[in-house]
């Protein structure tokens, strides 16, 4: 027998699940703005899951929405970069990055402690550069330091002419496979990704190269550690 206390609380439960579904289906662009006063800025900052530093309507600063699933692009631009430090301790959950408007835009990734993660969630997350020419030779390659980099069901990290690198103290862990890959944005330029860490040994979602492009670029991956490609099947 159904009484009206049950149905009550069945219709609390599905009203909840109703919720839950409107904010998954809610995904949005957030512009990194680290002064929290000027749209477009870009800057050197922390990035967390309380403070305000993101713009995702004129003159509207909000925190990082951090679900997980995430849904969310996070934009880093506005001359001439800056470090954004993963708040200590915490995981930032995001669907997909892209940095750089201009080819002066140098943008560096850090973690704040060993227990920063950066963690790729949601559908078909990936990390791509705007524009090109983002090299190592112009010093503003996007870099990825002191941080563990959780890969989820599986990243792309996606450029048009231009450069990866993931230093020495970086990480990479889940199961999920990191595909390198470069777009027809770009004409007839190269993309190199740097694996330069000894800390990817128990990673095992592997590595694949795609030109991801019908033009005849050159993508490569450069694994200059030992245990750089972790266990997983590389191709």
């Amino acid at each position: 027998m159904t009484t009206k206390k049950t149905m009550g609380w069945l219709k609390f439960i599905c009203l909840l699940a109703m919720l839950g579904m409107v904010n998954r289906s809610f995904a949005g662009n957030y512009n990194w703005d680290a002064n929290g006063s000027e749209a477009g800025s870009g800057g050197t900052g922390t990035w967390d899951v309380v403070s305000a530093l993101w713009t995702n309507a004129p003159n509207t600063w909000v925190s990082w929405p951090n679900s997980n699933p995430n849904a969310d692009t996070a934009l880093f631009s506005g001359a001439p970069g800056g470090v954004v430090t993963i708040a200590p301790g915490q995981t930032i959950y995001v669907n997909a990055m892209k940095i750089g408007t201009t080819s002066t835009v140098n943008y560096r990734f850090t973690g704040g402690d060993v227990n920063s993660v950066l963690a790729f969630s949601g559908t078909e997350p990936k990390v791509y550069v705007g524009v090109n020419n983002m090299t190592l030779n112009n010093g503003n390659a996007p870099t990825f330091t002191n941080l563990t980099i959780n890969t989820g069901s599986g990243v792309t990290f996606l450029t048009s002419a231009g450069h990866f690198v993931f230093s020495g103290d970086s990480r990479f862990t889940g199961s999920g496979l990191v595909t390198i890959g470069i777009t027809n944005v770009g004409g007839w330029f190269g993309s190199t990704s740097y694996l330069q860490s000894t800390n990817n040994a128990g990673f095992s979602g592997g590595f694949a190269v795609n030109s991801l492009s019908a033009l005849c670029t050159e993508t490569l991956l450069s694994a200059l550690a030992a245990n750089s490609l972790g266990t997983g099947r590389t191709s």
